[in-house]
């Protein structure tokens, strides 16, 4: 699908905290970032420019997360869930 003219990323909604971000885009410039359910901050880096980035969010507590990418005028918004080990 697409999302304001970009391909959108694909990742497992639920997971115990490894997550693989597979994108359909270009992504140099743009950046990442995971906030919790309370709008702090967890993790944010710059996406490297392939196909895939492996996020390890094992360390996490259970429960919902928000994901953001973000770069070049364009936004894409993903819930993920951790889920108990």
């Amino acid at each position: 699908g697409t999302v304001t003219g970009v391909q959108t990323c694909a990742l497992p909604i639920s997971s115990s905290g490894i997550f693989t971000l597979m994108k359909g885009f270009k992504s140099s410039g743009y950046t990442f970032e995971v906030t919790n359910t309370l709008g702090v901050t967890i993790l944010r880096k710059k996406l490297q420019d392939n196909s895939r980035e492996v996020l390890d969010l094992s360390g996490m507590e259970a429960g919902i997360y928000l994901v953001r990418i973000s770069g070049d005028k364009k936004v894409i918004v993903r819930n993920i869930v951790i889920t108990s080990q």
